[in-house]
């Protein structure tokens, strides 16, 4: 595992670091270099095949398309114009095509890594613009997976009809999008936003507005700053010359004919330098330290320093008819009771005095009184009244759910430690703050 987590990270150090080393002809190649090491690692130790189309790096974005992952069995004959390491790997994998893990496309913005690296070293506030631009940061295109990769950890667990239902979502719920993506909204200000699409029948939408202030970022926060990526940072640099080393003392691995070459170092003939480098180092003892390093409100407080404020957020769920269905199903009726349910009570508009006489015997002989007196009023009336008819077409016709909340002035986010430790405290935020309930609004 060890292994696996060096080779992983050695994209982002020959990614990040590229355009100080590597003349810019070189930067895809690095990452081709770094993809078959994956490669190698994967099969020794997990025996999965990984197999790609093509992988390039521009203006510090990994792009790798039409990735295929698998169970690998070495070929009992080799096939003789089988030449490169690549070669082999898809000859290993050719008896799992079924049961392959496609992707069409995934694309990673390592920009933001550099920013926080060179943030951390020099303290240049002015870093923090370029990490509130506009711009994607991860993004992943079509991601597909076998059914039966699902089914084989949950199908023993289930009866005979969730079973049935599981398998029918299965076969259609397993194509996967999704983008992570930052779009400004001002001076060191942006809106994050995450989407997740299953195959058009599942949609999912969060996004989250805040603002830091860099005025306030001073020694403590650098402090922090450093304890959290100093350990990447070695990583980082370690890694780099990793790639460096093997370019070198270890040509042959990188050719296109190369399958000799990585027989030679599976036997320890050769490109002994490679283990050697490997062996010197102690990554995860790294990311261990941190938990002894920095406490949960620590890494809060870095993330959101003093002065930095939330401006709202907003997460909503869509689905298409059959998923409706299917969950109908497997809920065992409890979906459709509480659909009825909502329809009754939402299906004609009541006046004040019956809406506040229903308040009352929702709320019981205890606490009828106390709640219809406090909840008694125009204003929770006429949101009543607002929300009436969208609910009642919500529950005719349910496509999808949500909740939007937006601060004018902003909340401080060192204010939300004080809200967690008691929880009263958020009714202060009401009177700034504007909440929505989303019914059957489209991602």
């Amino acid at each position: 595992m060890k292994n696996i987590l060096i080779i992983l990270l050695l994209i982002f150090s020959s990614s990040i670091f590229s355009q100080s080393y590597y003349s810019s002809s070189a930067k895809s190649n690095d990452v081709d270099k770094v993809l078959t090491w994956l490669q190698y690692i994967a099969i020794i130790e997990e025996g999965v095949a990984i197999e790609y189309d093509s992988a390039s790096l521009r203006n510090n974005v990994i792009e790798i398309n039409g990735l295929k992952i698998s169970e690998f069995v070495f070929p009992e004959n080799l096939n003789e114009n089988i030449v490169s390491f690549g070669d082999l790997v898809s000859q290993g994998s050719q008896s799992y095509a079924t049961e392959t893990l496609t992707v069409k496309k995934i694309k990673i913005n390592l920009k933001w890594i550099e920013d926080l690296l060179s943030l951390s070293k020099t303290g240049d506030k002015k870093l923090l613009a370029n990490m509130y631009k506009t711009q994607s940061y991860f993004e992943i295109q079509e991601l597909k997976f076998p059914a039966k990769l699902i089914l084989d950890e949950v199908i023993d667990e289930l009866s005979y009809t969730e079973a049935s239902v599981a398998s029918r979502a299965a076969n259609y719920l397993n194509n996967m999008s999704m983008k992570v993506e930052v779009k400004a909204k001002g001076k060191l200000r942006a809106d994050a936003i995450m989407t997740v699409d299953l195959n058009d029948e599942l949609s999912l939408l969060y996004s989250g507005e805040s603002s830091i202030d860099g005025d306030s970022l001073g020694y403590q926060y650098f402090n922090m700053l450093e304890k959290i990526v100093s350990p990447l940072d070695e990583i980082v640099r370690n890694l780099e010359v990793f790639i460096s080393i093997t370019s070198d003392d270890c040509p042959d691995l990188y050719k296109k004919d190369n399958l000799d070459a990585w027989f030679a170092y599976d036997n320890n003939e050769y490109c002994g330098s490679a283990d050697r480098f490997l062996n010197e180092l102690d990554l995860e003892s790294e990311f261990d330290d941190l938990d002894d390093l920095v406490s949960d409100n620590e890494l809060f407080l870095m993330s959101n320093p003093m002065g930095s404020k939330i401006y709202g957020f907003k997460v909503n769920l869509n689905w298409s008819d059959r998923v409706l269905r299917d969950a109908s199903i497997l809920s065992g009726g409890v979906i459709d009771t509480a659909l009825l349910t909502i329809k009754g009570i939402f299906d004609t508009k009541l006046n004040k005095q019956e809406f506040n006489q229903l308040l009352y015997q929702f709320s019981g002989p205890e606490f009828g009184e106390i709640v219809s007196s406090i909840l008694q009023g125009d204003e929770v009336y006429r949101e009543y009244s607002k929300y009436q008819p969208r609910i009642k077409s919500f529950a005719n016709n349910p496509q999808g759910i949500g909740l939007s909340f937006k601060s004018r002035s902003g909340i401080d986010q060192e204010y939300l430690l004080y809200i967690s430790e008691n929880p009263l405290l958020i009714t202060s935020l009401l009177d700034d703050a504007e909440f929505e309930l989303l019914f059957n609004k489209r991602n």
